[in-house]
């Protein structure tokens, strides 16, 4: 993995701010030493933003101390999660999972539907909405040229159209609720909502009141979203307790970390939430040194400039830990009360995940 220094994390976040974040690093470098003007800070996106970046990274070269957070965003985190419960190299390469060059999926994916009447933009809510199974928004975007947008779709991203299919199947009509648990002990529990009507009068007069309750619904595309928000959060949570080793909290529940050491078992992912119960367990992770401080923003990951390598490799190693789980299984699992594994047969591009240059960017 390309590692950077504090003042080139500076210098990779102005670029960013100024909207010089889909190409490479070196890019991004080179175009801040020849081409960066602060002239051009009132153009962009967050100038306030922009502003402070700049001003901040002016103190660090007078040598003075810094606070400023620099953003390292997951590009195309549901793409990620996937590739990586899914197995598949393809999507992987195409999120940054793997590899040392800057992809952007949502442009392949344009690209690859060769249609010019829609634009980039359009592309990525379609796709973006698409993973999460619902057909609203591509329908809107493509209207008569839908399956030329899936066929896409499968052409780049083929786990997705995998995942979407598996996850819809998984729904129990005769369910009011399905649940799951992961790998820290966070249940989720998805209730089965439906619309019951009721007349209710009012001086006299009748009016129709519609409501939801708790209910079996035939069918319903709720699981794929949810249970790739669910693995979402867990990274989330994840990368917080790594990066601060847990030692905010910690505090003693023999119960809970036998809970966890089962899970661990279960799901093949072990929760760095064992470290606020017992910080004696951190020779059994990968963490960085020193520990530090982050803040996320759902994918986008805060850091002090001085911990941008580590914040990025931390992302790796979760992603890594991940691909080598069987977290999907133990979800079907638990929706169907069935035990269920999925083998991973190619699992040698595994090891690439470590070494991403662009997983966060």
């Amino acid at each position: 993995m390309q590692l950077f220094t504090p003042i080139e994390y500076m210098q990779i976040e102005i670029a960013n701010l100024h909207g010089i974040d889909k190409c490479n690093y070196e890019d991004r470098l080179e175009w801040f030493n020849t081409l960066f003007d602060p002239a051009d800070i009132p153009r962009c996106e967050s100038p306030n933003q922009a502003r402070v970046a700049y001003q901040e990274y002016q103190r660090i070269l007078r040598g003075l101390p810094s606070n400023y957070c620099i953003s390292l965003d997951a590009t195309a985190s549901v793409l990620q999660i996937i590739a990586v419960i899914m197995n598949c190299r393809k999507t992987a390469q195409q999120s940054n999972v793997i590899g040392h060059t800057r992809n952007d999926p949502y442009t392949s994916i344009h690209m690859a539907t060769g249609l010019t009447g829609v634009s980039r933009k359009d592309c990525k809510r379609a796709i973006m909405t698409y993973c999460y199974s619902s057909h609203k928004v591509p329908k809107e975007v493509y209207g008569d040229s839908i399956d030329t947008f899936i066929n896409a779709m499968i052409q780049e991203v083929p786990s997705a159209i995998n995942y979407l299919e598996l996850t819809q199947s998984l729904w129990n009509s005769d369910k009011t609720y399905h649940s799951w648990t992961l790998p820290d002990n966070f249940n989720v529990v998805l209730p089965s909502m439906v619309t019951a009507t009721e007349t209710v009068y009012v001086l006299g007069e009748p009016i129709t009141v519609q409501y939801e309750v708790l209910g079996t619904k035939k069918h319903s595309k709720e699981l794929s979203a949810n249970a790739i928000h669910s693995i979402d959060s867990l990274i989330v949570r994840e990368m917080v307790a790594r990066c601060g080793h847990g030692l905010l909290h910690t505090r003693v529940d023999k119960e809970l970390e036998t809970k966890l050491d089962k899970l661990a078992e279960k799901t093949g992912f072990k929760s760095a939430r064992l470290l606020y119960l017992n910080p004696d367990r951190k020779n059994e992770f990968v963490l960085p040194e020193p520990s530090f401080h982050i803040i996320s923003v759902h994918d986008c990951f805060k850091c002090n400039h001085l911990y941008g390598n580590e914040l990025r490799q931390t992302y790796n190693q979760i992603l890594f830990e991940l691909a080598n789980s069987d977290i999907l299984g133990s979800i079907v699992s638990d929706l169907t009360r069935t035990k269920m594994t999925f083998d991973k047969t190619d699992t040698e591009w595994f090891s690439e995940i470590l070494d991403a240059d662009y997983s966060l960017t």
